[in-house]
């Protein structure tokens, strides 16, 4: 893979530049928003460089330390927060007859930002220790599981991460409804 100096360029150039705008975000009082058009630019540098990863010749991949056979989901296991964020916010705006491109606060860093009252500084250390972990967990189990064994894991481990966050029932809607609720309670008792 070093063979490839133009992508490592610009996989070190992306970590870089990423790099300062965590520098900023985690101060207490200097913050940088990014965007849609850096997010954007982002995924397409992440997209590109799996896509050449998996074009990349088999022998410069023989060296990783797992088998080439888990390679695809070695890789959806490093991108599995942006991947699994993406999908439940869809998900969940589809099921609220929402358009699934309108903003809200349904991501998992709101989820612990507003409802767990986590600070962005927490939120961003829990959610990039989960992150890590999985990453160490599954090219762990890649050197010795077969790919059957390994998406099985993967998609156990996401139903439980998603059973998970369902019983918490954080989705805007569910919060609104009960605060309609809890309103009108309010409201009786206080007529009584």
């Amino acid at each position: 893979l070093l063979k490839l100096p133009f992508f490592l360029g610009i996989c070190l150039i992306t970590i870089g530049s990423l790099m300062a705008f965590l520098r900023f975000n985690l101060s207490t009082n200097k913050k940088i928003f990014m965007g849609d058009t850096g997010s954007l630019l982002i995924g397409f540098i992440i997209s590109a460089a799996v896509v050449r990863i998996f074009a990349a010749p088999e022998l410069a991949l023989k060296k990783l330390p797992f088998y080439l056979d888990n390679l695809p989901l070695v890789i959806m296991a490093i991108l599995v927060v942006p991947l699994f964020d993406t999908t439940r916010v869809f998900a969940i705006r589809i099921m609220n007859r929402q358009k699934p491109f309108l903003p809200d606060r349904n991501h998992i860093h709101h989820i612990l930002i507003d409802y767990m009252k986590f600070s962005h500084k927490q939120a961003s250390l829990i959610i990039g220790i989960f992150n890590m972990f999985f990453i160490v967990f599954f090219v762990a189990l890649s050197t010795s599981v077969n790919n059957y064994m390994l998406l099985i894991i993967l998609v156990i481990s996401l139903l439980l991460v998603s059973l998970l966050l369902y019983r918490m029932n954080f989705s805007i809607s569910t919060l609104r409804r009960r605060l309609r609720w809890k309103r009108r309670v309010d409201h009786l008792t206080r007529m009584f």
